[in-house]
């Protein structure tokens, strides 16, 4: 029977706290989204400030926690996530990851904050080291070994996820059914946290061999006989065999008759399907035996035939001549001469070869010669008849034929051999007689520039090798070739192996180099206006022309504009040879005048000009005085012409200009207040100046706040000025407010800058020597004395004793570790075992407290954590919107345990179940019968087996459906 489920709703507002009686299902309603207030709203208490508390998960699921604790604003408090609203903080069925939370209070306003749940790093995984086969057919003693990392041991082993072990060894496991070779069910852990892991198990192979000890097979042992194959004995595997010879058809008798020679494969199956396959050949004891006859060709013609007969084998046969074309006909005709392969395959696929030539009687000849001795008439030649029909006549002119295969009194020339048969078949041979005389050939290299680098190759041909070689007729040597031989007529002798020898003269000639013959044009009063022309007698063209010794060449003979000096004239022709002069340059010297550059000088400033004095030479400046000096006073241009005893001259000049000193001064010495900064900078400022301090700086001016003596040189055109200051100091009022403070409320500081004969302005206006703070800001002062003036400046800040709050009393898993909080700024920490971090890590049950002290007082608090036995929990959301934005689409509950005979049942207020799954990645998506659920509240009912207690879990509750 259904029981039936009771809704009931106040303001349409939905409650999820339930409470199940006999026969009947009734809900206690509180509201889950926000209130409705009436009246003035309550003012706010200050900001909201939201403490979170972190239940770090376990394992890689979804069994950890947040719990936000809120103060501040105006309670009571609503908890937003993921657009679902919580009347309290607690968010379970968490894992690792970053979330966002909305929090806000009775007057409506909202704080945003986001917690983060760091990642487990002691993740459990199992991974399969080894594994071993059942040892027979049937047998289910396989083993599988695993090997854990990460999580909390101690570890439980299980191949059903059902039944668990202490020991990483799994035994008793059966053959892969059907000796599938990919992986078939997983393999499961749990470690002490009750974090689960699995693998997949590795396929274990069924040991059913069939073993086949023992088969007859009968060979053809006589041609066109049959043979047999009969297995006498099998075992292994099940029991109750059958066999084939195709892989397809299986028969019941172990026997195959009348089978053709050939392989064959032997196909023994057994009850379980296991089939082993052996292989045999039926051989056949009837060899072939090629008979074949062959018809010659006749010359000229394809007329050959060849027939083939075989004396044994299996008929029908077939035939070819290349290996690769078959017939039936053993006769092949209308062949051309030479050898075939003839091949023959009978029915059973033996295939034979012989090798048959078929001859045509065209004649053929060859012929060989001896060389005539040199210009006489006896070479010979000896031809070679054969493959036509004897007798054979010989030519070798084509017309005149003799029975002789020999021909004497040869001279030497080109010859062919023509053969004629009894049937008047003919056919020729090329062949040549060499006249057998003693040659020479030369190869010479002229000389160059009249030098012994002339040389002669002599080649020689005919006569009996080895030979040796002469140049003087007299001495002979091996090497045929003469190097270093100057320009003239030579006679070479060469002697063959027979003392024959044989003369040839041959000629060098030589390149001579050119002759040289050189002009000069000599210079004038040290000017550069000589000249250098070279010509030249023979040589071989192109010519190229130097002055320089060779190190730089000009195809133009003329060289201009030359100095006084030594010149080595020098001409090279296209073959390299040089030849060289020596010529000198010379010219009457000109004097060489410098009185100085063109110059600036400074008001009042002379400057003496002389011109170099030197005896006999004569002076002449702009004024027409004659002394070889002259004193400036004045500016302008100074000129002046010396001239020397050869009489060339030359004159010099140079321009003088006057520049003012710069007129400047820094003004009277004066005092510097401590810390002030005094500009420095010249009366008068010149532009194009250039200005030089005594510290290095080149501005026309420079800050300064130290004292001291100060000076400033400025040059302009090369005049410069240098005027100094003095800088003396005096002190500044002193303030001393002391550092940046913190002050307890109610607590006040006096600030007190008082100084002699001065003046005071506080960032308030007021002007008294003294200010009283009681209220947190920053505080200052401008206090002025005796033209100088200081400003004193602190920040005041306000605080209150420590604020913290470590939660309500609360529950955690066994499994689980709980996070306290007692960061508040500008404090010190004692918790109850004496530790000082602002964080405490809860991992064990019990009370636990915290102290937190600042300078204003101190605070205490405590929370009592008890642990539970919660191995494995179901985490079941309180709201889903499936409206397909990708965001809670589907209610699915979140799990972190090994579980089995799981049950989700959901059901509408009117108690009809709606939706039921026995697999928990099946979720509920809102409609039922294809037809949408309107929003509104759901119950839903959870059943499953916990495997690691073994106990069976019912669990219960509501859930919101929102569109």
């Amino acid at each position: 029977m259904t029981r039936p489920v009771y809704f009931f709703s106040v303001l349409h507002h939905f409650f999820r706290t339930f409470l199940l009686l006999t026969g009947c299902l009734f809900f206690i309603f509180q509201t889950s989204a926000q209130q409705i207030i009436h009246g003035n709203k309550p003012k706010p208490l200050g900001a909201i400030i939201v403490t979170p508390t972190i239940i770090l998960p376990t394992c890689n699921f979804y069994n950890g926690a947040i719990i936000l604790k809120a103060s501040g604003g105006t309670p009571p408090y609503i908890y937003n996530y993921e657009a679902a609203p919580f009347a309290n903080g607690y968010f379970p069925g968490l894992r690792d990851g970053r979330y966002y939370f909305y929090v806000s209070d009775a007057t409506g306003a909202t704080v945003t904050t986001f917690v983060t749940i760091p990642p487990n790093p002691n993740l459990l995984t199992v991974a399969v080291v080894s594994s071993t086969d059942p040892t027979g057919c049937g047998k289910t003693d396989g083993t599988v070994t695993l090997a854990v990392t990460g999580g909390t041991p101690p570890y439980q082993y299980s191949s059903d996820n059902i039944n668990f072990q202490s020991s990483n060894i799994l035994t008793n496991l059966p053959a892969t059914p059907g000796n599938i070779t990919t992986f078939t069910y997983p393999l499961y852990v749990v470690d002490a946290n009750g974090c689960t892991a699995s693998t997949a198990a590795p396929a274990l192979a069924e040991n059913c061999s069939i073993n086949v000890n023992g088969v007859d097979y009968t060979s053809s042992f006589g041609c066109n006989m049959l043979g047999r194959i009969t297995v006498t004995d099998v075992n292994g595997g099940v029991n109750a065999y059958t066999y084939s010879i195709d892989g397809i058809n299986f028969q019941q008798s172990s026997t195959f008759d009348n089978l053709q020679p050939g392989f064959y494969k032997l196909y023994i199956k057994n009850s379980s399907g296991v089939i082993d396959i052996k292989g045999f050949s039926i051989l056949s004891d009837c060899p072939q035996k090629i008979i074949a006859t062959a018809t010659n060709n006749i010359c000229g013609q394809n007329s050959g035939s060849i027939t083939v007969t075989s004396a044994l084998g299996i008929a029908p046969y077939t035939y070819s001549i290349d290996g690769i074309n078959f017939q039936t006909s053993n006769v092949f005709n209308n062949l051309a001469g030479g050898y075939y392969n003839v091949a023959v395959r009978d029915i059973a696929g033996n295939i034979n070869f012989a090798v048959v030539l078929v001859t045509s009687n065209c004649p053929v000849v060859t012929a060989t010669e001896t060389d005539a001795a040199c210009n006489q008439n006896t070479g010979t030649i000896t031809a070679t008849g054969s493959n036509g029909t004897a007798p054979y006549q010989y030519s070798i002119d084509g017309i005149n034929f003799q029975s002789s295969n020999v021909f004497n009194n040869l001279s030497a020339g080109n010859y062919t051999v023509t053969i004629k048969d009894a049937g008047n078949f003919t056919t020729t041979y090329p062949i040549t007689i060499n006249n057998n005389c003693l040659q020479l050939a030369f190869a010479d290299i002229n000389t160059i520039c009249s030098s012994n680098n002339g040389s002669i190759t002599a080649t020689a041909s005919g006569g009996i090798a080895p030979y040796t070689y002469s140049i003087d007729g007299i001495n002979f040597q091996t090497n045929n070739v003469f190097n270093n031989l100057t320009a003239g007529n030579y006679s070479i002798t060469v002697k063959d192996a027979n003392n024959v020898t044989a003369a040839s003269p041959t000629i060098i000639n030589d390149a001579a180099a050119p002759k040289i013959n050189v002009a000069v044009t000599q210079a004038s009063c040290s000017n550069i206006n000589g000249a250098i022309n070279i010509t030249a007698t023979g040589g071989t063209s192109p010519l190229q022309f130097s002055i320089n010794n060779g190190a730089s060449f000009q195809s133009n003979n003329i060289f201009n504009n030359l100095d006084s000096a030594q010149y080595i004239a020098l001409i090279k022709d296209a073959n390299g040879c040089t030849v060289s002069d020596t010529v000198q340059l010379t010219a009457p010297p000109t004097p060489v005048v410098f009185i100085g550059n063109d110059t600036t000088l400074c008001t009042n400033a002379t400057l003496l000009l002389s011109a170099p004095q030197v005896a006999g030479y004569q002076y002449l400046w702009q004024d027409n005085s004659t002394a070889n000096s002259f004193k400036v006073a004045t500016a302008g241009t100074y000129i002046v012409k010396v001239t020397n005893q050869f009489n060339c001259s030359a004159t010099a000049s140079v321009n003088v200009n006057f520049m003012p000193v710069p007129n400047f001064n820094l003004g009277v010495d004066t005092s510097l207040c401590n810390g002030k900064t005094i500009l420095l900078q010249p009366t008068v400022v010149l532009l194009q100046a250039s200005y030089l301090w005594n510290t290095g700086a080149t501005s026309f001016s420079i800050h300064t706040n130290n004292p001291g003596t100060y000076w400033l040189q400025v040059s302009n055109g090369g005049c410069a000025k240098r005027d100094s200051i003095i800088i003396s100091s005096k002190p500044n009022p002193l303030i001393n407010f002391g550092s940046d403070t913190t002050l307890c409320e109610g607590q006040t500081l006096l600030l007190d800058a008082t100084n002699n004969n001065a003046t005071y302005t506080w960032q308030d206006g007021s002007t008294g020597p003294t200010f009283n703070v009681n209220s947190a800001g920053t505080y200052s002062v401008d206090v002025a004395a005796n033209g100088c003036d200081t400003v004193g400046k602190i920040n005041v800040v306000y605080t209150t004793k420590p604020i913290i709050n470590l939660g309500n009393d609360t529950s955690i898993c066994i499994t689980q570790s709980l996070l306290l909080n007692a960061s508040y700024p500008q404090s010190t920490y004692v918790w109850q075992d004496g530790s000082t971090q602002p964080q405490f890590n809860v991992t064990q049950a019990g009370t636990y407290s915290a102290d937190v002290t600042n300078a204003c007082g101190d605070t205490k608090d405590s929370i009592n954590v008890v642990f539970e036995n919660c191995a494995c929990r179901f985490y079941v959301p309180s709201a889903f919107s499936p409206n397909s934005d990708g965001k809670n689409d589907v209610f699915t509950p979140k799990y972190q345990c090994a579980f089995s005979n799981y049950e989700l049942k959901i059901f509408n207020r009117w108690g009809q179940l709606v939706f039921n799954s026995n697999n928990v990645a099946n979720g509920w998506d809102g409609n039922f019968n294809n037809q949408q659920q309107p929003t509104g509240s759901y119950v839903w009912e959870l059943n499953y087996k916990d495997n690691l207690t073994g106990k069976q879990m019912h669990k219960n509750g509501t859930l919101v459906l929102v569109r």
